[in-house]
C-alpha cells in the first residue's frame, strides 16, 4: 500500500467503473469516492501523534489549550500530500 493511496482515500477521488459482459465493455461510468474519515484520522495521527491523539491528558496548566481550526487540518493534510508524492511503502 502506498502513502499516496492513503491520501487519496482521505481526500476522496474519482474513478471509472467498467461493466464487462461476455468479454466486451458494455459501459463505463465515472464515479466519485467520498473521503474516508478513518483514513483521514490515520493520516493525521501517524506523522504528528502529539498534536492528533485520542488520549486527553488532564492536568493543571497556565497555558491556554491549543485551538485547532479547519485551516490547520487542511494544512496538515496538504503537508501529508506533499510528503508522500511519489513515495511507496510496502
Amino acid at each position: 500500500m502506498t502513502l499516496t493511496s492513503l491520501v487519496k482515500r482521505a481526500t476522496g477521488f474519482e474513478y471509472d467503473e467498467t461493466t464487462i459482459v461476455g468479454g466486451k465493455v458494455v459501459k463505463v461510468v465515472r464515479k466519485q469516492a467520498l473521503l474516508d474519515v478513518t483514513a483521514c484520522i490515520f493520516g493525521l495521527k501517524n506523522p504528528n501523534p502529539k498534536r492528533w491523539r485520542d488520549a486527553q491528558h488532564q492536568g493543571l496548566s497556565t497555558e491556554p489549550p491549543e485551538e485547532i481550526t479547519i485551516e490547520d487540518i487542511k494544512a496538515d493534510i496538504w503537508k501529508l500530500e506533499e510528503a508522500c508524492t511519489g513515495m511507496v511503502f510496502e
